[in-house]
């Protein structure tokens, strides 16, 4: 619930409120990107790419989603190829989780 409250606290002490816009979102389905997304889908069309390769089928308005690993530049060139976003919003971030999984 904080995240969601920061978020909402991050646009409405912006001074841009972002409606009508082309927005691109990496790290879409982290907690974080979720939350934004949330946020952004009623008046904007979001292009999320996450690196998330078991993520269920998401349907939502004016949302589009695509499993790409930010890393691999040529496959992101390739998807971002022609495209123009007013927006873009990194939330994306690596997580080592190797070490839960020792025992």
């Amino acid at each position: 619930m904080v995240v969601e409250e920061s978020v909402e606290l991050l646009f409405k002490e912006s001074l841009v409120e972002i409606s009508n816009s082309k927005v691109l979102i990496l790290g879409a389905t982290g907690y974080i990107g979720q939350c934004l997304v949330n946020r952004l889908q009623v008046n904007n069309e979001l292009f999320c790419i996450h690196a998330r390769k078991s993520v269920q089928s998401i349907k939502r308005t004016n949302v589009n989603y695509y499993q790409c690993d930010i890393n691999d530049k040529t496959k992101v060139k390739k998807l971002l190829q022609n495209r123009e976003f007013e927006y873009v919003f990194n939330c994306s971030g690596y997580v080592n989780h190797s070490s839960y999984f020792s025992h």
